[in-house]
């Protein structure tokens, strides 16, 4: 378990100082969208978040990857790129590059996904929320939004909300998860160059 808090590469001042305001950003910008995920559960013309176009673009990605696996399946590929990419990176930045923090900043993506993901399925019944194209999920097609689609086709249409409540406190304990690691990493960190200023 060492190596998820203990790191001596790159420890200097300026890398320290770069990590610290990443952290104070990615602090601030959590609270932004844990308000808006609330809000959007509620009012289909809330903004939505920066990262939820930086999501989007994985998200019709799995689309096109899991397309060759039938309708179901491609339905779901969405929300499982969106959830593969940033577990990927975490895994890479923790195991192939040694770097606990940059894993523990992915890791928060991972939360802020779900949290996208939250609203989606929220709407899945109501089917209020603008989709890709300037479409609306009530008068698009069966199957165009994708949430409606596999609920539906599940036969649990009317668990919809509590699955997207579920989802919803799974990604804001990955997020507060994510922010502990980091902040433990960042007093270590700054311990570590203390130590070194001393010698």
């Amino acid at each position: 378990m060492n190596f998820l808090f203990y790191n001596k590469k790159n420890i200097t001042k300026k890398n320290f100082f770069f990590r610290l305001i990443l952290f104070l950003i990615v602090f601030w910008y959590s609270f932004n969208i844990v308000k808006l995920t609330i809000n959007g559960f509620n009012d289909p013309d809330i903004p939505f978040s920066f990262l939820h176009n930086v999501d989007l673009i994985f998200h019709e990605a799995g689309h096109l990857i899991f397309s060759f696996f039938g309708d179901f399946i491609t339905a779901l590929g969405g929300t499982m790129m969106q959830l593969i990419i940033p577990l990927t990176c975490s895994y890479v930045l923790l195991v192939k590059s040694k770097d606990p923090f940059g894993s523990a900043i992915c890791f928060w993506w991972v939360g802020e996904n779900f949290l996208d993901i939250s609203i989606y399925m929220n709407d899945a019944e109501r089917m209020w929320l603008p989709l890709l194209g300037g479409r609306f999920g009530h008068s698009a097609p069966y199957g165009v939004h994708d949430w409606n689609y596999i609920f539906t086709e599940l036969n649990i249409l009317g668990l919809c909300q509590f699955f997207a409540k579920l989802v919803f406190f799974l990604g804001l304990i990955i997020i507060i998860i994510s922010m502990i690691w980091a902040l433990i990493l960042l007093i270590n960190h700054y311990s570590l160059i203390k130590n070194d200023l001393r010698k």
